[in-house]
């Protein structure tokens, strides 16, 4: 039986502008309270299988007149995937599927536009080094599920970004295709399966897949389109209440039981919260089978958990089987992605009892740790998920910006860096510790990053000098977009082909313009039909084609 704290009544500071109920911490209260920018948010610390502490915060609808309760529905975004994977191990388990066994064995449709080295299994869609994009992105964000067959058709027209397990590299359609081989192998829709598997068992009733069901999107606290969500519900479609993820999250470090039934055996956890190797080229993404491991945020134990992130919808799921806690942070706000971030590492450090890190705990700069030339052969432009990053020297330190970003490298002890600024926009902006480094892997010059203690992520790769541009110099100019995209709520209207300081780059060009969806990147020319965008890791690899003075990107077509 699951329990809930009485909640409070609603409070209100003289530094806060949102109303809240109940209490994770007094501090950390007033500090969502006064920068939740709109919407709402509910945090929910789950101890011993109960929620032993939860807060709701802002309101429910733009009125103000609701606030938000253990019971408001929202979309969980890309956590749904810990659903899939915890299906298909499920699956493993009855013995209708193998994770190390080709995909075509139960999805024989499942194919990409050349062959590969060897097959694609689902062991390596599940940890996002099977080499198929990041995003196809028509249908990827409407208002309905995408058809199975239109995912399989899509993917047979792309090239595959890398041998599959070369390196790792986040995919949304890896997902997508990970659950029509659920649904193949369980014989019954995708979401029948994970009903009967986890929803029922663990008492879920407030789970499901339609938008319509959860509370409307916000940005900037306006009503936002409604129907935008991830179209492939194996990928991120699912909705549901702290309460419903709090059931799972409890099922999930009790070994697989929940209060009406087991959904996994505790060695198939085992396997999926142990590190998987994602390629030298990767560093040492804490990626095990669906979940992200984290050995070195809780003293002397593993976190394990997925953020869910679509357009509007921020989610946080943190949980900690040796202690057995975890933390739900769910909310509609669009901009809220850091705060959530924040506060779901403020939650677990309060709930295990260990000291938030303050400060930047970093060595100290050394300008002699790093000669002039060595900071010179690392300047140069990066390919990150982000966008591209043109480090070039400025006095004893490497500067650039990065989406109108300030960024900031010094040298530290040891010949390695640390940032000042914004650090790349590609984790929360203080990392206590964090230092930074330019390596060689494989013949490829890699910016990586690491927290004090951890191992090494990649973050970019140098681009190389365009070279041979076999023709694609002649092809820049403004391209618009061609075909129907009238069931996509997220439009790319036009894209742009340009030469800047001897590289190509490509920028998809979206709308809603508030969103900030712009893609931009740098091509490497492959041939005179193919060019592949630069970079390792997510969004990157990509190839981009032009035939017939057809422009195709991401399963988007220009004229």
């Amino acid at each position: 039986m699951r329990h809930l704290i009485p909640l409070a009544l609603v409070l209100s500071a003289c530094t806060s502008h949102v109303p809240y109920t109940g209490s994770i911490d007094p501090d950390l209260d007033r500090r969502i309270a006064r920068e939740l920018g709109g919407g709402a948010m509910v945090v929910a610390i789950v101890e011993g299988g109960e929620i032993t502490r939860f807060a709701g915060f802002g309101t429910v609808d733009p009125e103000g007149a609701v606030l938000p309760d253990a019971h408001t529905t929202f979309r969980i975004g890309s956590v749904s995937k810990l659903l899939t994977a915890t299906t298909l191990m499920r699956l493993q388990e009855e013995g209708r599927v193998s994770i190390d066994d080709p995909v075509t064995d139960v999805l024989p449709d499942f194919r990409l536009a050349s062959e590969t080295t060897r097959p694609v299994t689902p062991r390596d869609l599940l940890t996002h080094r099977a080499g198929l994009p990041s995003n196809l992105a028509p249908g990827m964000f409407s208002d309905a599920p995408q058809a199975p067959e239109a995912l399989l058709h899509a993917l047979a027209q792309q090239e595959p970004i890398h041998e599959p397990g070369a390196w790792w590299a986040y995919s949304n359609p890896g997902f997508g295709v990970l659950g029509l081989t659920v649904q193949e192998a369980a014989g019954q829709p995708f979401e029948q399966a994970v009903s009967e598997r986890i929803f029922e068992p663990c008492g879920m009733d407030g789970a499901g897949w339609d938008f319509a069901s959860s509370i409307p999107p916000v940005m900037s606290g306006e009503l936002a389109d409604e129907g935008t969500g991830i179209s492939m519900p194996a990928a991120g479609s699912a909705t549901m209440s702290v309460t419903d993820l709090a059931a799972f999250a409890t099922g999930l470090v009790h070994g697989g039981a929940c209060a009406d039934g087991r959904i996994l055996q505790a060695d198939s956890l085992e396997q999926m919260w142990t590190r998987q190797d994602v390629g030298a080229l990767s560093g040492d993404v804490p990626m095990g089978l669906g979940f992200h491991v984290t050995d070195d945020l809780i003293d002397d134990a593993k976190v394990v958990g997925h953020t869910g992130d679509t357009l509007y919808f921020r989610t946080r799921l943190s949980m900690v089987p040796e202690l057995d806690t975890a933390v739900v942070v769910l909310t509609n706000e669009g901009t809220a992605g850091e705060l959530a971030s924040s506060v779901a590492n403020e939650a677990l450090f309060l709930a295990t009892g260990q000291e938030s890190p303050s400060g930047d705990e970093a060595a100290p700069v050394d300008k002699d740790a790093l000669t002039d030339g060595e900071l010179d052969g690392m300047a140069g432009l990066y390919a990150t998920s982000s966008g591209p990053l043109h480090l070039r020297r400025s006095g004893g330190a490497l500067v650039g910006d990065l989406r109108g970003r300030s960024l900031r490298f010094v040298p530290a002890e040891g010949g390695l860096l640390r940032a000042g600024g914004v650090a790349l926009g590609l984790f929360p902006k203080r990392i206590p510790g964090a230092e930074f480094r330019v390596t060689r892997v494989q013949g490829e010059t890699l910016l990586q990053q690491r927290p004090a203690g951890s191992a090494w992520t990649t973050l970019g790769s140098r681009v190389p000098d365009l070279g041979d541009d076999h023709g694609w110099h002649d092809r820049a100019r403004e391209w618009r977009r061609s075909g129907d995209d009238s069931a996509d709520r997220l439009h790319f209207p036009s894209a742009t082909l340009e030469v800047r300081d001897g590289h190509l780059f490509l920028t998809l060009h979206s709308t809603p313009a508030e969103l900030g969806m712009d893609i931009e990147a740098v091509l490497i020319p492959l041939d005179a039909e193919r060019a592949r965008i630069a970079g390792i890791g997510r969004g990157l690899g990509d190839v981009v084609t032009v035939r017939d003075g057809v422009l195709s990107v991401k399963g988007l077509t220009f004229e």
